[in-house]
């Protein structure tokens, strides 16, 4: 028998879609952590350079969660 080591949490979105979120998968982890290193780096220049690369990471977790609001970055 599996045991549960997370918790699937209910949350909706701002155009009333509801969606379930758990850990990501190991591949969107990866490419997620990969993304947010480079907050890290030099070439950060100004906070909305900060917020796309936030954005972009959004968009990886959205992937696994809600596939077609991955597909557009507005």
């Amino acid at each position: 028998m599996a045991n549960t080591v997370y918790e699937v949490i209910d949350i909706q979105l701002g155009d009333g879609t509801e969606i379930k979120l758990r850990p990501l998968t190991i591949k969107n982890l990866k490419e997620f952590n990969k993304i947010i290193k480079k907050i890290g780096t030099s070439d950060i220049q100004s906070e909305e350079d900060a917020v796309e690369i936030f954005v972009e990471a959004g968009l990886v977790c959205m992937k696994q969660f809600y596939p077609e609001l991955s597909k557009d970055r507005e």
